[in-house]
C-alpha cells in the first residue's frame, strides 16, 4: 500500500503567515507626500535660443537661392546668402547640445548654395557683356546693354 505524504494541519485559530514586511508609516510628526496642487502648471519645455535665428536664416536662404537663379536680381542674393550664413552660425552655435539645431544647418548650406550661385551668374554675365561687347567692337557698357537688352 502506498503510503500518503502527512496533511498539513491548518490552525484555525490565528492567521496565515506570509514572508512580507509590514506596511510602514511615515513618523509621528510627519506628514506623508501629498499629490501636487490640483492647478500647478506642468514644467514648461525648454527653449531652443537659436531656432529663431535658423528660420530667420532658413527663409533668407531660401530666399537667396530664388533670386540668384534669376537672370536679372541675381546680384540681390549675395546679401541674401550672407545673412543666411550668419543667421545660420549664430543659430546653431546657440543651440544647447542635445537640441535639433536643422533649420540653422539648412540655413548655412541654403547660403552657401546662394552664394555659390550668384558667383556663377555673375560669372555668366561678364561673359556675356564680354563676349557682345567683342561681337559689336565697343567696351562701352550702355551700348552692349542697349543691344542685349533693347534692340529685339
Amino acid at each position: 500500500m502506498e503510503q500518503q505524504p502527512p496533511q498539513p494541519s491548518f490552525d484555525q485559530t490565528s492567521p496565515p503567515q506570509f514572508d512580507q514586511q509590514p506596511i510602514s508609516q511615515p513618523p509621528f510628526n510627519q506628514q506623508p507626500m501629498s499629490p501636487p496642487p490640483f492647478n500647478q502648471q506642468p514644467p514648461m519645455p525648454q527653449e531652443n535660443p537659436g531656432k529663431v535665428l535658423g528660420i530667420v536664416g532658413l527663409v533668407m536662404g531660401i530666399l537667396g537661392v530664388l533670386l540668384a537663379c534669376s537672370l536679372i536680381f541675381f546680384f540681390l542674393g549675395l546679401p541674401l546668402a550672407i545673412g543666411a550664413l550668419g543667421c545660420g552660425i549664430m543659430g546653431k552655435n546657440r543651440t544647447p547640445a542635445g537640441m535639433s539645431s536643422g533649420m540653422a544647418i539648412a540655413a548655412i548650406v541654403l547660403g552657401i548654395v546662394s552664394f555659390v550661385v550668384v558667383i556663377v551668374m555673375l560669372t555668366l554675365w561678364l561673359l556675356v557683356f564680354a563676349t557682345t561687347g567683342a561681337e559689336l567692337g565697343t567696351t562701352n557698357m550702355g551700348e552692349i546693354f542697349h543691344y542685349l537688352f533693347l534692340t529685339y
